[in-house]
């Protein structure tokens, strides 16, 4: 299923501090996996895919040159 904004979140027993991991071009919330592990030990987290990327559906139509007018 794709979700119009895709995210994961953990939630620490204690903390009141929140770190939010965004991914660049290309990537997706997969893209830190290999920090989630030191970083929720201390911290509540939230993972965004953002939209066309991941799980996250395309919120807007793609542009090509067809859809672009440079007049």
């Amino acid at each position: 299923m794709v979700n119009l904004l895709n995210f994961k979140k953990y939630c620490h027993e204690t903390s009141d501090l929140w770190v939010v991991f965004i991914h660049g071009i290309g990537g997706s919330i997969l893209t830190w996996k290999k920090q989630i592990e030191s970083f929720k030990e201390k911290y509540n987290i939230l993972l965004i895919d953002l939209p066309g990327h991941g799980e996250s559906q395309h919120m807007y139509k793609k542009l090509n040159h067809k859809s672009v007018n440079c007049e």
